[in-house]
């Protein structure tokens, strides 16, 4: 098996898995919710109930969809006609769409074939669904129906005979949902066969913030089932969007937007606005939409509120949050906003916000492919400044330089033809920045792999890392694949090059693993190279890792190499084994490294157990000639992947990873000689359900760590949290950059260097002044 490419690069995500994980990061635990465990009823009114009969309704004098000849697997149809309004939460559609994968949509259609609990804000939302799971329709059919009963009218969607993605074809799934005029609906299952526990059974709302649940990923469906979800009366409620955000009091001050929608479909009614606030120093206020008016107490409660809000309208309102006078770095708070009908007090909605001073920080990203950025942060100012108009690469890289500024560089990926045959490539670019993010240097390739690709032949440069050294210089390490369409073989090495504090190239690009092999699909020994990182040490010299995964007879390994170089170029170590994994039981990836004060480097890595399926984290300490002095040692009860380190002000050293046992960011904090653990390995809470992973770690002006990761399911977000040298968490997790366009797609470093120290620097922008 070959070390596989990062996400999004190279390979689709395995059909059924999260697209957060390949063949060497796998979940370690499946969680799932039972009917005993869901709720019978969700915030607007629905109630949940097992329907008391059984009565099918058969479809297939309707409308087939999904007909021999289209795509029957991860598909949905244009939008379909109803046959009458039906209200679905605060809103009416006369409309919807038909998913494969057993679930119909309002706003749009979707084939996701990656179920989720209810609710949740991430895509799709406003949706319902009777069996959603990867489904192929194979061999069976997808009907739906319009009807008039006594009852009122009906629409029957019916999929008939259909079965999970790459399953035995004998396990057939046939299920319908029935939508009632009076919006009531009802799921009932005909003759259900085969695995039957990974499905997700509810209803969600549009904005992905309120639903109900059946079960998701748990037992609980069988042939002869009916389940019924039967529509509240009118009546006072409310609904506050979003559910939680984030923000920095910079300087002092935070501004955030909430939606109130008052869900009624009768009648107006006045919603009262509180707040708690985990810290009574801070202070909060309400303004209306024109973020000057102050909100007032209309109906003379006491309380302020909204004023007076019509039935299914909304309202924006502007809270404004103000730190203390005497706030440091770290300080936070959080804080729970209600909104509360008049009409009738039982009725309420909560939304969260959170609030903190930030530390100094440099974070490098891109936003939805359409440029990179690079956001400087402070308690007193912070700017977010695009540095390049487009990202067609995979992963990028950020190191501050000796002097001041920063060098960042990523993936560039390129097309030419030739002949009038396509031909593709990826280089390395880079650029320089100076202390306010300004251009100092403009882009310049590093490699220039489109005069070497051709048809048959494709070249890409992966996995850019940085690192500055004291004498100004900067290293840069890279990974370069080569893969021949002809015989499908596949070439790779690691390369380096170091530029001079100009950012001029002064040494390389140099092939430190010089392997000439091309590896195939059989039991071989050619190696296949990954992960290079690299950090400089304060006798100026660069020490280079890198991942040699390898086929060999016993199993397959996965072992840590390192060389080490003087600044100018000189060669100090050549290519040596570190780690070695053993064939067939272990295999030693993600290596992460930190330089240490005393011309030291630690290493760190996680160790896959095959057999147990187990990842445990892993470190070492050498000298930057590449004698050993802390032998490697697992951290104690770790589970860990992709790893990042650095070492605090104080000399402890952090060290942070994904722990894929619970899928969260976790971290440890060692001693200076790497020998005592200050603070035990723990994980930070979970915010929201997204999966965290990507982490990267750098150290604040106040000698704390500052701990940033990706949203990696769905790449809307990027988190921050910051910890002091013994482990306490200062400020807890928090969302502190959010994607601005329709479909965001926010991507950071994979390889721990996401982000940077920042030292706070004002700005000063001399006028003009015209002499005669």
């Amino acid at each position: 098996m070959d070390p596989p490419p990062p996400l999004g690069q190279g390979e689709q995500p395995k059909k059924g898995e999260p697209e957060m994980y390949d063949d060497w990061h796998r979940p370690v635990r499946k969680m799932g919710i039972s009917p005993s465990a869901a709720a019978n009823s969700d915030h607007f009114g629905y109630k949940l109930v097992e329907a008391p009969t059984f009565a099918w309704v058969d479809a297939s004098s309707g409308t087939e969809v999904f007909i021999e000849g289209e795509d029957r697997d991860d598909n949905y149809t244009e939008a379909i006609d109803i046959g009458f309004e039906f209200r679905f939460y605060e809103r009416t559609y006369d409309q919807l769409f038909i998913g494969t994968n057993g679930f119909v949509t309002f706003d749009e259609g979707s084939m996701s074939f990656n179920n989720r609990p209810f609710p949740g804000d991430t895509p799709p939302n406003g949706m319902i669904a009777p069996f959603w799971d990867d489904l192929d329709i194979a061999d069976g059919k997808v009907y739906y129906q319009s009807l008039d009963g006594v009852a009122g009218r009906t629409f029957v969607v019916e999929w008939y005979r259909v079965i999970r993605y790459n399953s035995d074809p004998n396990m057939v799934l046939t299920f319908e949902l029935i939508l009632f005029e009076n919006g009531d609906i009802l799921f009932q299952y005909r003759n259900l066969n085969g695995i039957l526990d990974e499905a997700t059974v509810g209803i969600e709302d549009g904005d992905g913030v309120d639903g109900l649940l059946y079960l998701h990923k748990s037992p609980g469906l069988s042939s002869g089932k009916a389940i019924k979800f039967i529509r509240p009366d009118p009546g006072a409620r409310v609904k506050v969007t979003p559910l939680y955000q984030s923000g920095f009091a910079i300087p002092g001050r935070a501004v955030f937007k909430l939606n109130l929608i008052n869900t009624n479909e009768e009648g107006w009614d006045i919603f009262d606005l509180t707040a708690t606030l985990s810290d009574t120093e801070w202070n909060l206020a309400f303004f209306a939409s024109d973020t000057r008016t102050m909100l007032t107490d209309h109906d003379n409660d006491g309380i302020v509120d909204t004023g007076r809000l019509d039935h299914e309208k909304s309202t924006m309102i502007v809270v404004k949050v103000w730190s203390p006078t005497d706030a440091t770095v770290g300080d936070y708070t959080e804080i729970e906003i209600k909104a509360t009908s008049s009409d009738n007090t039982e009725k309420s909605w909560i939304t969260r916000v959170q609030v903190a001073v930030p530390a100094g920080f440099a974070q490098a990203y891109a936003d939805s492919q359409t440029g990179m950025y690079l956001s400087l942060t402070w308690a007193i100012n912070s700017d977010n400044l695009q540095v390049a108009n487009f990202f067609t690469g995979n992963t990028l890289s950020l190191t501050m330089r000796e002097g001041g500024g920063y060098v960042y560089s990523w993936e560039k990926n390129g097309e030419k033809f030739i002949g009038g045959q396509p031909v593709q490539f990826s280089d390395i670019e880079t650029i320089l920045l100076d202390d306010f993010g300004d251009i100092s240097r403009p882009l310049a390739l590093l490699t220039n792999n489109g005069d070497v690709a051709t048809p048959q032949l494709l070249v890409n440069a992966r996995y850019p890392a940085l690192a500055n050294a004291p004498d100004g210089s900067t290293g840069i390490i890279w990974a370069e694949y080569k893969l021949d369409l002809n015989t499908f073989l596949t070439n790779s090495n690691i390369y380096f090059a170091i530029l001079d504090p100009d950012g001029k190239v002064s040494f390389g690009p140099l092939n430190v693993t010089n392997n000439d092999g091309w590896r195939g699909q059989g039991e071989d020994e050619v190696p296949a190279f990954n992960s290079p990182q690299i950090v400089a040490t304060e006798d100026n010299r660069y020490f280079l890792a890198w991942i040699d995964g390898r086929h060999q007879p016993g199993g397959e390994i996965s072992s840590v190499y390192y060389s080490i170089y003087k600044s100018g170029g000189v060669r100090v170590k050549g290519p040596t084994l570190f780690a070695q994994s053993i064939p067939g039981s272990t295999l030693n990836i993600d290596p992460g490294l930190a330089d240490l004060s005393e011309n030291r480097v630690l290493i760190a890595y996680s160790i896959f157990d095959q057999n147990a399926q187990t990842y445990s984290v892993a470190y070492a300490i050498v000298q930057s000639d590449g004698d050993l002095i802390k032998d490697s040692t697992i951290v104690p009860e770790s589970s860990g992947w992709r790893l990042d380190a650095a070492q605090l002000k104080t000399g402890n050293i952090l060290i942070a990873w994904t722990n894929p046992t619970t899928e969260r960011i976790a971290f440890i904090i060692l001693d200076q000689s790497g020998n005592d653990l200050i603070s035990s390995s723990q994980d930070l809470p979970l915010l929201g359900e997204r999966k965290p992973d990507y982490v990267s770690v750098t150290t604040s002006e106040e000698g704390y760590g500052i701990l940033t990761w990706m949203d990696a399911e769905w790449k809307d977000y990027l988190y921050y949290t910051l910890v002091n040298e013994n482990g306490d968490v200062l400020t807890p997790a928090m969302i502190f950059i959010s994607g601005q366009a329709v479909n965001p797609l926010i991507q950071t470093s994979f390889s721990g260097q996401g982000i940077a120290a920042y030292k706070g620097k004002w700005q000063t922008f001399m006028p003009t002044v015209n002499r005669k």
